[in-house]
């Protein structure tokens, strides 16, 4: 009796087998395999796809295809016409919307910003550098020195209640106890100028360094809604770190004086373009 010949197929990269033939159409009944898929057996030179074998039926058409149906071939253009008019117009519309956000978020190419315009070349443009620092040095300088003496003096107030506190020991008064003072209203007093003298000079010095940069430019400034020009930004920085210093205590009046001035030049400083 002949041995019944082993066949394999193969699903994408898999090998499977060795089945028999009679296997090979039960995989097919079941949609196990499929047209595409290809077998071999012994005698076969190379892989053959499964719809090319005779024997595995389902694949085969058992007559020729019916006629088509003009009315129906029509009517079913139509509506794959339609269909890909709609899918088109959906597919335009998405493509001009990410069109829009991408242009919006796009930064804009250099040839489309207004060019920075050089600061303006002069003596009062390296006054006001030279004056804030001198103002930022003496704000911290009299804020530290401030906050120094008043150290100094809450220590000697504390040595001046211990003594006291001593003194109602040894010479105790009924209902009566000598005044104490208040050192630590003193610190507090010492730190605040301190804290107030070094906020002073950063934003003294970081309005003149600005100002120095943008002195007589028209170069634009926008923060939130606010629109203006650099130079007016630092000059407003200026003055703020000015009027801190002169409200603050009467030992800064000299650097608010300084910052004053710095300030005036960079606000009326002209828009001018430099030469390049």
């Amino acid at each position: 009796m002949a041995a019944t010949p082993e066949w394999y197929y193969s699903k994408g990269n898999h090998r499977h087998g060795p089945v028999s033939f009679d296997e090979l159409q039960a995989l097919v009944k079941t949609g196990d395999l499929q047209e595409e898929h290809l077998v071999w057996t012994s005698g076969m030179s190379a892989w053959v796809s499964a719809g090319s074998m005779s024997g595995l039926g389902p694949f085969l058409p058992s007559g020729p295809p019916p006629l088509p149906n003009s009315h129906s071939t029509a009517t079913s253009q139509s509506v794959g016409q339609a269909a890909n008019d709609i899918y088109q117009s959906g597919l335009g519309f998405f493509n001009r919307l990410k069109e829009t956000i991408t242009t919006k978020n796009k930064p804009q190419s250099a040839s489309l910003l207004p060019t920075p315009v050089k600061p303006t070349s002069s003596g009062s443009r390296t006054a006001v550098l030279v004056l804030t620092i001198i103002g930022s040095f003496l704000s911290f300088f009299v804020g530290g020195c401030t906050s120094f003496v008043a150290d100094g003096l809450a220590n000697t107030g504390d040595s001046i209640n211990r003594f006291s506190d001593q003194m109602d020991r040894k010479f105790p008064t009924p209902g009566r106890r000598s005044e104490r003072l208040n050192t630590q209203e003193v610190r507090q007093t010492g730190n605040s100028h301190l804290a107030m003298g070094f906020f002073e000079a950063i934003i003294g010095l970081v309005g003149g360094i600005m100002g120095y940069r943008h002195f007589g430019t028209p170069n634009p400034l926008r923060i939130g809604p606010l629109a203006m020009t650099k130079k007016s930004f630092a000059g407003g920085l200026i003055l703020t770190a000015a009027l801190m210093s002169i409200t603050n205590t009467f030992t800064f009046i000299s650097a608010g004086i300084l910052n004053a001035v710095a300030s005036a030049l960079c606000l009326l400083s002209k828009s001018e373009k430099s030469s390049p």
